[in-house]
């Protein structure tokens, strides 16, 4: 078919705009790196990446993810290590650098690896592309280094008849989000093999393997040992140890408690129950006499499913009902008496009930006058939150949702973030519909979102980078603000740092211990910023604030806060005003160099030095510089004469060098 000429010129200038020739966005990682070339689990590994619009449309907001893959060509089901947000690009515009800064998952298996940039992750502009490095792989050794990256390590504590297999889903989910695993503790709580006794001295046996708990963001505990220290060995009425009283379970975690403070050096715990796992957590939180010191220690009380106003639930066959565990969980008994340990009274109410024994303070004394656990105060110091099951006819099929609610029988001026989910109580539990309490990630997630609350703020320290998430709240809203404090004991230059920023804007604010802003710094599709201010010593507030996305629960961001003290040689210099990169000095050399850069704000920092052919010969500068002049020097004895290019890589900036080097 012919078409006329006018036609054709007309339908020629239409170009884009015409259905036939519609604009298109076209995302492509065009600069990609990392290091190091060969890390194991836990290690941090640094991922930069510069993406650019070769379309003809203009890019919204959009995500880039992080992968990495054995095979190129199926780079999106290996495994994602992260996303970061990308600005919007008009078409032949490149972001400003990329950044993931991460230790390496634990479930990553030892082998060569690809690095992958997924573009458009979430099909957000149209304009999806993976790109990935072909010249290179990243060898994974085996082996793993221990790391904290919470501001707090998580103590996760089962409910009855069960053990910590309970948190196997949350594991796969801590593994995604790079935490580490810093130990199982054991205990038998029936460790004199009579159901009919319960005191406390005689049943609590700890079997713990005290070198096998090393630093890390979360802690197991497990009831589910029999007096010989077997575990998993709970199958007979008369070993008991899964389903012994609260008060027992309390006691034990005193100990639990002592030793992650002191392996993690951290000065409290979070401490998250399913089920009766919450009620043992509020029996050491709300009886001083099982403190570590004059102290609780606790920073956040989560629970998931905790009957906190008891369960009148029938155990369906599956759990012996006589239990010290079942008599320490009911509501009311069949006399009419109500619960002694949750509501008070004597212990004497319990007689001809059937249960095992009545020693419900588990003082080898049955008469006692119990204060029960609603009656006794609630500490408000720490920052507490409800995940709640609706899955069944009033709840989640074993604990009813107004039972679950702490907040019906403490009335608190901030009242505790509370969670309501279409989910059963345990996989155990009859199957009515929906995941279980124990799989429902993203609502685990808004459970432990860090306090808004200057008073509750977490504390944090220099040098150290930690892991916040951005996270839907509990009313509804998507607006959330963490707030830490950070003591500065010196004074000098402070920078606080805001990494793998998951969402489109973050803000960032430094406030003094009055609450006086000092400095801020706001992103607007950047993957990172930084905030700096001079600073003398005493305590401040950092507040990070955004408003959380669909997928933004999935990854969290780095806050690192740096000092430099006010004698530092860089603080001497004025600060420069825009980022540089020098010429080296002398040039041409033999065999060494100095390369000198400037840093308008404190940055995390790449220098590398490669030959004409692109290969990498030497890694100069890998890290954070707070703002200042730097210098590096290069040696380079080991290679040949000839030119080499030297490049300086931050968040916003960019910069390659030719250098000459002539033996």
């Amino acid at each position: 078919m012919k078409f006329p000429s006018r036609l054709l010129t007309l339908l020629l200038f239409l170009g884009s705009s015409s259905p036939l020739f519609a604009q298109s966005v076209q995302l492509k990682v065009s600069v990609g790196s990392y290091s190091p070339t060969s890390i194991t689990h836990g290690q941090w590994l640094t991922i930069n990446a510069t993406v650019t619009n070769t379309g003809t449309a203009a890019a919204g907001f959009s995500h880039l993810a992080f992968y990495l893959a054995t095979d190129p060509s199926q780079i999106t089901q290996g495994y994602l290590l992260g996303e970061t947000i990308v600005e919007p690009l008009v078409p032949g515009a490149s972001s400003a650098n990329k950044q993931l800064i991460m230790p390496l998952r634990s479930d990553i298996t030892a082998g060569q690896y690809y690095i992958g940039w997924n573009t458009d992750d979430y099909s957000e502009v149209g304009g999806g592309s993976t790109w990935y490095l072909s010249s290179s792989k990243l060898v994974v050794t085996a082996g793993s280094q221990a790391g904290l990256h919470l501001p707090y390590p998580m103590i996760l504590i089962h409910g009855l008849i069960s053990n910590d297999l309970t948190w196997d889903n949350y594991e796969v989910l801590f593994a995604k989000l790079g935490m580490s695993f810093g130990g199982r503790f054991d205990f038998c709580l029936n460790a004199d093999g009579s159901a009919t006794s319960a005191l406390a001295s005689l049943d609590i046996k700890d079997f713990t393997n005290t070198a096998s708990v090393n630093v890390g963001d979360y802690y197991l505990v497990n009831f589910d040992v029999d007096r010989n220290g077997t575990l998993y060995n709970n199958a007979t009425s008369l070993q008991q140890s899964n389903a012994s009283a609260a008060v027992k379970q309390g006691i034990a975690l005193k100990s639990v408690i002592r030793t992650v403070l002191s392996v993690t050096k951290r000065e409290k715990v979070i401490l998250v129950g399913h089920s009766m796992g919450g009620l043992a957590a509020r029996e050491y939180l709300q009886n001083p006499v099982n403190w570590v010191d004059a102290q609780h220690h606790i920073a956040k009380l989560l629970t998931l499913g905790t009957p906190h106003g008891g369960s009148d639930a029938w155990t369906f066959g599956v759990v012996d009902g006589y239990t010290e565990a079942v008599r320490d969980l009911r509501t009311s008994y069949s006399n009419g008496a109500n619960g002694v340990y949750l509501f008070g009274g004597n212990e004497r109410v319990l007689a001809g009930l059937g249960f095992y024994n009545m020693d419900v303070n588990c003082n080898g004394i049955v008469g006692d006058s119990i204060i029960g656990l609603n009656q006794k105060p609630m500490y408000i110091n720490l920052a507490l939150a409800n995940i709640i099951g609706t899955a069944g006819f009033t709840g989640d099929g074993v604990v009813a949702a107004d039972k679950a609610n702490l907040n019906n029988y403490y009335k608190f001026t901030t009242p505790a973030d509370t969670f309501m989910v279409v989910a059963r109580h345990s996989p155990s539990s009859p199957p009515f519909f929906g995941q279980s309490l124990v799989e429902v990630s993203d609502v685990f997630m808004k459970g432990l979102d860090e306090p808004s609350n200057p008073s509750l703020a977490y504390r944090v320290n220099t040098d150290t980078t930690y892991f916040g998430f951005i996270t839907p709240q509990s009313g509804g809203g998507t607006f959330d603000s963490d707030t830490y404090r950070l003591t500065v004991r010196q004074a000098g230059s402070l920078t606080v740092s805001i990494l793998d920023i998951p969402i489109s804007g973050i803000s960032l604010r430094l406030y003094d211990i009055n609450s006086n802003p000092v400095a801020s710094a706001s992103s607007s599709g950047q993957s990172q910023i930084a905030a700096t201010t001079q600073v003398t010593p005493g305590d401040y507030y950092i507040g990070v604030s955004g408003y959380a996305d669909a997928w933004s629960w999935r990854f969290p961001y780095g806050l690192l806060a740096r000092i430099t003290p006010a004698s530092d040689v860089n603080e001497t210099r004025s600060v420069p005003l825009a980022f540089k990169l020098e010429q080296n000095y002398p040039n041409p050399f033999n065999p060494s160099t100095t390369i000198q850069f400037e840093l308008p704000v404190g940055s995390f920092v790449t220098l590398k030095v490669y030959s004409v052919l692109g290969e990498e010969v030497a890694t100069l500068v890998d890290g954070f510089k707070p703002a200042g002049v730097h210098q590096a020097t290069f040696d380079g004895s080991k290679l040949a004469s000839g030119v080499y290019i030297y490049r300086l890589q931050t968040g916003q900036y960019i910069r390659s060098q030719k250098m000459l080097m002539l033996k």
